[in-house]
């Protein structure tokens, strides 16, 4: 090893990722590499499942997601000691995240069966004290994350495709994810992480009493339908635990 190489000092610290009151402790967000390396694309091909045609190219996951997760980030990463023991949980309300309500929801019901973070549903109260609240296993492996992120823009375009939203589908979206991602899964070499959850959600029907998925050919696949008003938006919006 030559001298020049072994005297090498250290890269300079970048001073806005420090505390400003006390350089020595960290008051940055580590964020994965990989997340920006293989699912920041801005395009992918759109195909229609019946005709093979390319009928679009269109933006993967959605800006909005990514702004959703940093700031869902930002808190489920900061340890937090409970007598006995460290974890990483936090709870937020719908209307605290930085994006649309209708966003906020849809990106919550994904994460609930995402296999990387465990949600409990949050409910509005008049005393706002039932946030929904996340909690993450820092064991987490970046496979388990990949599988999610792959159902996740599979999801999205496969609604693309349909023509279908998740706005006001909140549950019939959740199936959907669920189900992929189990997919995802399984071709990774992971467990199942959603096998139940997928069965109580072929119980559950919508605010109209309408069932929200349907087993065809073996296979769990999620019934969309078109809202009807506002105040179906508005229901499932404070079931998740808007302030």
């Amino acid at each position: 090893m030559s001298m020049d190489v072994a005297k090498k000092p250290k890269p300079p610290v970048i001073r806005i990722n420090q505390q400003e009151a006390d350089a020595t402790r960290g008051a940055f967000m580590q964020t994965p590499h990989f997340w920006v390396d293989d699912f920041y694309g801005t395009e992918q091909h759109i195909i229609n499942k019946k005709t093979g045609e390319r009928i679009k190219e269109g933006m993967r996951v959605p800006a909005s997601f990514w702004k959703y997760t940093y700031h869902l980030w930002r808190h489920v990463t900061v340890p937090r000691w409970n007598g006995t023991r460290w974890m990483f949980h936090t709870k937020i309300a719908m209307d605290q995240f930085p994006v649309r309500g209708e966003a906020a929801v849809q990106w919550s019901a994904a994460y609930a069966v995402s296999g990387v973070m465990t949600v409990m549903q949050g409910r509005w109260t008049a005393k706002h004290d039932q946030p929904t609240e996340f909690m993450y296993n820092p064991n987490a492996p970046h496979a388990a994350w990949r599988c999610f992120f792959r159902a996740l823009d599979s999801a999205i375009n496969q609604m693309a495709c349909d023509g279908n939203k998740a706005k006001g589908n909140t549950k019939a979206w959740q199936v959907l994810v669920a189900v992929l991602v189990d997919k995802e899964r399984a071709a990774a070499g992971l467990d199942l992480c959603n096998q139940d959850e997928i069965h109580e959600l072929l119980k559950v029907t919508n605010h109209n009493g309408e069932p929200v998925a349907k087993v065809e050919n073996g296979k769990v696949m999620p019934i969309f339908y078109e809202r009807r008003s506002r105040s179906e938006y508005e229901e499932e919006y404070a079931t998740w635990g808007a302030q």
